[in-house]
């Protein structure tokens, strides 16, 4: 008899990021190759139900105004277990996320009608970058369940050796899977944008690339002053930076970026993201040595290897596991500007050729690392543990 199980986030699975891409290709190891494993989601959206690359979804309400958006969130976990009423043969619950208000009411749920219950836990947030701080209401809801709620679970799955530690001793059972991907997608139609994309890449210059928003996590600006001061030098190296405008970066760090080596592209079509990837010749990732970035690991590390992109980055989370300087990328000793400006001094003047079998070697990487398809026996092994 095959094992029901529901994978439960707080976000809308028909929006395609880290988070969905995590909840479904984990859901995709489950169910390779195999009918021991049928697996449902419960998120949240406008439509009540709907079916996504063949897994069926149940959406609580998302609230359609600030004040009904807020109440759907401090309510969410009680709206999922209504709907967790409706699908009695669920025999594992597993909750992706660390929001108290969410795990207390499923724990409380599992127990009563004995169900096994699992958190995948794939950070811990530094709380200063929450709404109002670290003694926030939302920071004291992960506090909670980072230190008390997650340890109540029948099993914890965890996406880097930092929280793998943690829980070594607490967890009933743990495992952990990293950021998983499919590096053999069905879906390879051309990009029609692809001859437009790459006219906005100097061939003569070296050019690096960031996709993501310039918030609190990646320091960005330390890459975009490296670039600057190259530049101010006369050495050709430009930055292009994805999902961020130049008023973004104005107004989280109070610089004006140079539009002549800093191209800023904003909010762009997800589809068109591996065009951009692929017409640059490394993606560039800064992280500080702090908690956040050792509990967390990337997604856009992995996005990056996967395409074919070696990566410049300095050692945070599991990074040091894949990254080797002169085979996928080039490892820095910090994050700082200084250190970024040593290394791209060196590359700015190398033949492109020379990059070639870097990218050779990252797209190795990831297809003999972080594809699902390596993990199906480990999850499974865990589930049947759990």
């Amino acid at each position: 008899m095959n094992k029901k199980i529901c994978y439960i986030g707080n976000f809308d699975f028909s929006r395609e990021n880290a988070s969905t891409l995590r909840v479904k290709n984990i859901a995709l190891s489950l169910t390779q190759d195999t009918n021991d494993y049928d697996v449902c989601f419960i998120g949240y959206g406008f439509e009540k139900r709907l079916k996504k690359d063949g897994f069926e979804i149940y959406n609580t309400k998302r609230g359609r105004n600030f004040i009904s958006k807020i109440y759907y969130t401090l309510f969410r976990g009680f709206y999922a277990i209504k709907i967790l009423k409706t699908l009695p043969d669920v025999s594992h619950i597993i909750y992706y996320g660390s929001s108290s208000l969410f795990l207390l009411p499923l724990i409380k749920y599992a127990r009563r009608y004995k169900k096994k219950i699992v958190t995948d836990i794939v950070e811990w947030y530094d709380y200063s970058h929450l709404p109002l701080g670290r003694y926030s209401l939302s920071a004291l809801d992960v506090e909670y369940a980072m230190t008390k709620l997650i340890f109540k679970c029948d099993g914890v799955i965890v996406i880097s050796s930092y929280l793998e530690k943690y829980c070594q001793s607490k967890a009933a059972k743990l495992t952990k899977i990293p950021v998983i991907i499919d590096t053999q997608p069905k879906d390879l139609t051309l990009n029609t944008n692809a001859d437009e994309i790459s006219k906005l890449f100097d061939r003569k210059t070296l050019n690096l690339i960031y996709a993501g928003f310039a918030g609190k996590k990646d320091l960005i600006l330390n890459a975009i002053c490296a670039v600057e001061q190259l530049y101010a030098e006369n050495i050709p190296v430009n930055i292009h930076i994805l999902g961020t405008t130049k008023e973004d970066i104005q107004t989280v760090s109070n610089h004006t970026v140079n539009e002549n080596c800093v191209k800023c592209y904003g909010k762009i079509n997800q589809k068109n993201v591996p065009a951009y990837l692929k017409n640059a010749d490394f993606s560039v990732l800064l992280r500080p040595n702090a908690r956040y970035a050792n509990a967390g690991f990337p997604t856009k590390f992995v996005e990056s290897l996967n395409i074919g992109l070696p990566v410049i980055a300095n050692v945070t989370s599991d990074i040091g596991l894949y990254l080797k300087s002169g085979y996928n990328g080039f490892v820095l000793e910090n994050c700082s500007v200084k250190e970024l400006k040593k290394e791209l001094r060196i590359l700015a003047f190398c033949n492109k050729s020379e990059f070639e079998p870097l990218r050779q070697n990252a797209r190795t990487t990831a297809v003999e690392h972080f594809d699902y398809r390596l993990y199906t026996n480990e999850i499974k092994n865990f589930i049947s543990a759990v």
